[in-house]
């Protein structure tokens, strides 16, 4: 990072862009515990575990997130050909 950050702080800029529509349908956040099941099927491009977010001496950032590498990865496509074909 540019400059030191806290965990509070980097989890509530993921939670705050998760609800605009730039990241609508392509990001999501959780606070839940969760394991690779709970994923299946999402259609998010990821789901970021803020359970499970670091900052080291300040500036060195861990972020976990999870993602369905096959069902999110269509859903994303799909996303974009759709936005490709209202241009």
């Amino acid at each position: 990072m540019e400059r030191p950050v806290t965990v509070e702080e980097v989890n509530a800029i993921f939670e705050e862009e998760a609800k605009t529509s730039r990241y609508n349908n392509i990001l999501s956040t959780t606070t839940e515990p969760i394991v690779s099941s709970d994923i299946v099927k999402s259609p998010y491009a990821s789901t970021v575990d803020l359970n499970m977010t670091r900052v080291v001496d300040g500036d060195l950032l861990k972020v976990m997130t999870w993602y369905d590498n096959e069902w999110g990865f269509t859903n994303q496509m799909i996303r974009q050909i759709l936005e490709i074909g209202r241009s």
